[in-house]
């Protein structure tokens, strides 16, 4: 009986092992599991914080870019505000002197720097807020040509600077936005003046077929490094000031046109080399955009 007795025992504290054995590896794996899944909950969390850190640097940067961007404005307004005030006292000062056809001109050039300024802040403004429109209709892209330059002629002419244009043969009638197409080579037509001194600034268009056409604006200026052109799109990013510069820039024009390119249909392209100039390369539909682009 004893021994039976003392089997049976035996037998049920084996049960009662093999149970708490079975009991702890299920924990053991429940807490495995558990642990797998608070770690990847916590490798999801510190992925947020990292994308909520960089969100934070990123609308720190903006931020601070804005606020250079008012000081520029600010800035910029003044100049060509005042240079219209003072040469127009000049003229009134001594309406029959020699100087008044010079300084005639040197107002048009000021008042048209600053239209060109206001035009482009309210445009990116537009832009901000998806009401920057487009009228499309045919278009003579040489007479666009002819037009930009003449805007931005003596612009250039104050850093004795020559402005051509070349168009190729067969250039026939386009779909587009003629002010906005005419906005965007005077965006760059402006660019390469403000940073082109005693040099050369080319406007090229060519057919590429039957479907697009290519603008170029070619300079001979300083050129850019390759840390200006990878922020040469970014609003609110002036290309840095030059001592004796007469022209700035707020970093909105080239972000319009990039815009405004895309708007189109097109794709916009820029090269340059500190010291020998820069190339800017816009290739468009013939036939327009596509209808949910011009809409």
């Amino acid at each position: 009986m004893t021994g039976a007795g003392g089997g049976e025992d035996i037998e049920l504290l084996r049960r009662m092992l093999a149970r708490e054995r079975a009991a702890r590896e299920q924990a053991e794996m429940l807490l495995e599991d558990k642990s797998r899944d608070l770690y990847a909950t916590l490798s999801s969390l510190q992925g947020v914080v990292r994308e909520l850190d960089a969100a934070r640097r990123q609308a720190e940067h903006h931020s601070a870019a804005k606020g250079l961007f008012l000081a520029d404005l600010s800035h910029e307004l003044r100049t060509p505000l005042n240079a219209v005030i003072g040469y127009a006292e000049m003229i009134a000062e001594d309406p029959r002197g020699d100087q008044v056809v010079e300084d005639a001109q040197r107002i048009v050039v000021a008042g048209r720097g600053l239209l060109s300024l206001i035009n482009n802040v309210l445009d990116y403004s537009k832009a901000e807020t998806g009401k920057l429109e487009l009228s499309l209709q045919p278009v003579e892209v040489p007479a666009v040509i002819e037009e930009s330059i003449a805007i931005a002629l003596p612009m250039a002419r104050e850093h004795r600077s020559r402005v051509l244009a070349e168009v190729g043969p067969g250039f026939g009638t386009v779909t587009s936005d003629p002010m906005r197409l005419r906005q965007v080579l005077l965006n760059l037509l402006s660019n390469s003046a403000k940073h082109t001194k005693d040099g050369v600034i080319t406007v090229k268009a060519t057919r590429l077929g039957p479907q697009d056409y290519r603008l170029e604006v070619i300079d001979s200026g300083r050129g850019m490094d390759r840390g200006q052109l990878e922020r040469l799109f970014e609003p609110f990013q002036p290309v840095r000031r030059e001592e004796g510069m007469r022209f700035a820039s707020t970093g909105l024009g080239m972000s319009i046109t990039r815009r405004i390119v895309l708007m189109l249909g097109g794709r916009i392209d820029v090269r340059s080399t500190v010291g020998q100039g820069t190339v800017v390369t816009v290739d468009l539909p013939v036939a327009g955009p596509p209808r949910m682009e011009a809409a």
